[in-house]
C-alpha cells in the first residue's frame, strides 16, 4: 500500500487519525475480552482463570483482528 499523505511525528493528528481509522475495532470483542484503545495504542485484556482458554481466546482475538485489518486495507 502506498502512502501518499502523512501528518508530522509528534503531532496530535497523529493519535487522532489513527482513533478515527480503528475506531470500530473494540467491536470484536470476544467473551471475557476487552480492547481499549488509546491514542495510538491497543491494549487487550483476556479475563480467563484456565490458562487454556487464555491461549484460546487470545488466538481468537489475533485471528479477529488480523481479518479487521485485512478488510480494511484491502477492500
Amino acid at each position: 500500500m502506498e502512502t501518499k499523505h502523512r501528518v508530522p511525528q509528534g503531532s496530535i493528528l497523529g493519535p487522532l487519525f489513527s482513533l478515527i481509522h480503528i475506531n470500530d475495532l473494540p467491536t470484536l470483542l470476544i467473551m471475557n475480552t476487552e480492547i481499549l484503545l488509546y491514542a495510538d495504542h491497543i491494549s487487550k485484556t483476556v479475563n480467563s482463570p484456565i490458562p487454556y482458554n487464555y491461549q484460546i481466546i487470545m488466538k481468537e482475538i489475533f485471528c479477529s483482528i488480523n481479518k479487521w485489518f485485512k478488510e480494511v486495507y484491502y477492500h
